[in-house]
């Protein structure tokens, strides 16, 4: 069963796949950078907003072209990021590339 490995802390087999930056699979929205959170000032985006915020990106929309036309080659493989056992991108891309339908 593929799980999300921490690049820093748990032992990384060969075939595992490094999804972090500056991989083409990492999260450009970083903790800490400013979004609007009203209409007068902006707050930093913590880790759970970087995550959806990714979600949301790495579907996609009409004309943005299609950022999950590789997502097969994630298939079956361990995911490498920095933040497991903390919530991660990582974990959405291995839900992603592991869903029956691929």
């Amino acid at each position: 069963m593929p799980k999300v490995l921490n690049k820093r802390r748990d032992k990384i087999p060969p075939e595992a796949i490094y999804v972090g930056r500056p991989s083409k699979w990492g999260n450009p929205y970083k903790i800490g950078d400013k979004i609007p959170s009203t209409f007068k000032e902006l707050r930093p985006l913590t880790r759970i907003d970087c995550v959806v915020i990714h979600s949301l990106w790495i579907l996609g929309g009409p004309g943005e072209g299609d950022r999950l036309k590789d997502i097969g080659e994630l298939r079956g493989k361990d995911l490498v990021c920095w933040c497991s056992p903390l919530p991660c991108h990582a974990d959405i891309l291995l839900e992603l590339a592991n869903k029956e339908e691929l």
